[in-house]
């Protein structure tokens, strides 16, 4: 049972063999992150794309393990498509999942979301490696006896390509033949050079460039069919109106408080940014994770803004249109 941690045989010692699975995009996507992650060469973009498709592996992973709870949950969902909220709550009645693990995957999967909406994700080396780490342990020590597969070994830098060597030829010492011919070995050395680092560079280029675009081929497919989903809104409000006497303040508009008639529970579909009142003018005061719970305080008049409480005590606005009711 996996509780979270990744003990410290595992790094380095991974296993040789190929992938072996009945899911092809699960083995594709693994092959495409190592691959990813392999030609970076200290590119933060190219880790960050290298992250998305180990997030894309383990997605399908829990899919495979799930196909058949997935399927009697989707009979319900009227055409919709589970998400990693309705994913992670099956895991949990059927498995057990590590709290850690839990919110490593849900931080991922907003940050996967901020791609999905056209900006970039820029992370370092040793975090797209060890979540690279994480998701294949976690396939690892989870697999049902259903499914037989080894984890594919950790990528591994090209090696580096031999150096073209002129061996110099006999020198004649006889007048100027001696100086030309050293003037023509200096050149045609320069000159290998030139071309090897050349080479190394549009090889490296054209690697990169055909990876990246096959990983946005399969990540668009997956954003077409999946269900909409609320990204963390990539930029910060601006704050430079707060100390402009000229600007003033947003107005609060009308609300009311839940009744017995209205909704008093919802569900968070997609992370999104809770504010300190009704509406995107006003500054935000914390995040409300996908699959969160909270009790409804107050209701806009248009029914459009929730306000509820957050784990830390502070209350704050939520878009409906980012949360699911369950309850009355």
């Amino acid at each position: 049972m996996h509780n979270g941690r990744i003990p410290e045989w595992w790094h380095g010692r991974r296993p040789t063999t190929a992938l072996v699975w009945g899911n092809s995009m699960v083995e594709e996507k693994l092959r495409n992150a190592d691959n990813l992650l392999r030609n970076a060469g200290g590119n933060k973009q190219q880790y960050g794309f290298a992250l998305v498709a180990y997030h894309g592996a383990i997605e399908d992973f829990f899919r495979q393990e799930l196909a058949a709870e997935i399927a009697r949950l989707e009979e319900g969902l009227n055409g919709r498509r589970s998400g990693w909220g309705d994913l992670i709550r099956l895991w949990e009645a059927k498995r057990h999942l590590a709290y850690e693990d839990k919110k490593r995957i849900q931080n991922q999967n907003a940050r996967r979301q901020i791609i999905g909406h056209g900006a970039y994700l820029e992370v370092e080396q040793a975090e797209a490696e060890a979540y690279g780490d994480f998701v294949k342990y976690f396939i690892k020590q989870n697999s049902s006896s259903r499914h037989s597969y080894t984890i594919p070994p950790a990528p591994k830098p090209e090696p580096a390509r031999p150096t073209a060597v002129v061996l110099p030829q006999p020198v004649s010492t006889k007048g100027g033949s001696c100086v030309k011919r050293l003037a023509t070995l200096v050149v045609g050395f320069v000159l290998v050079i030139i071309v090897y680092i050349w080479t190394s560079r549009s090889l490296l280029n054209n690697t990169i460039m055909r990876d990246g675009r096959a990983l946005l081929e399969v990540f668009q497919e997956e954003m077409d069919d999946a269900e909409p989903a609320d990204a963390v809104e990539l930029f910060s409000e601006n704050d430079s109106n707060k100390n402009d006497p000229d600007q003033t303040a947003p107005t609060l508009p009308a609300t009311k408080r839940s009744g017995e008639d209205e909704v008093t529970r919802i569900r968070v579909s997609g992370s999104s940014n809770v504010r300190s009142g009704p509406g995107t003018d006003f500054d935000i005061v914390g995040t409300a994770y996908d699959a969160e719970e909270f009790e409804v305080i107050e209701t806009d008049e248009n029914g459009n803004w929730y306000k509820i409480e957050l784990e830390n005590g502070a209350e704050g606005w939520l878009g409906s249109s980012r949360a699911v009711k369950i309850s009355p």
